[in-house]
Order: structure tokens, then sequence, then C-alpha cells
């Protein structure tokens, strides 16, 4: 699996287990930096419309890497929590 692709999925399974209540151990900020960055992603009509063939998705994966670095340590401790808590 490629590093954005596993970090994507890290970051819905997040926002899941936030939303659900089932962890807690995120700040709202970076829960707001990510819902934004999310919603960013699926809104096709972004700063470079994903229909520009070649560089469509260079924001959105500029975004998401943005994103990633700002809430690295706080992903960090959630996969740790979620390897110890398969749901």
């Amino acid at each position: 699996m490629s590093v954005i692709k596993k970090e994507l999925v890290l970051v819905l399974n997040l926002t899941k287990d936030f939303i659900a209540g089932r962890y807690k151990g995120v700040s709202k900020k970076s829960m707001i930096m990510v819902i934004a960055a999310l919603i960013y992603l699926v809104n096709p009509m972004d700063i470079v419309p994903d229909m520009v063939l070649g560089i469509g998705l260079l924001d959105d994966i500029s975004v998401f890497t943005y994103l990633m670095t700002k809430i690295k340590s706080e992903i960090d401790k959630y996969e740790e929590w979620a390897l110890n808590n398969q749901h």
C-alpha cells in the first residue's frame, strides 16, 4: 500500500472513530483541519480542478501532505491506539 493511501485510510478511520466517540485523543483543532482537508479532497472544483489532466490532483496531494505534517504526532498516537483497539 502506498504511503499516501495508508495515511488517507488512517485519517478516514480517525475521523470515523472520533465522530463515533471511540477515540478522543486528538485535539479539536486537528479534527477541524482533518475535516476541512477531507472536504477539499472530495470537492472536484478546488484551486486546480481535478479534471485538469496531469496537475489536477497535485493541489489535493499538497493539501493532504500539509495536513499530515501538521498532525503527524496525533496520527501516530491514533495508529498505535487503533492497533491495540481493533473493532
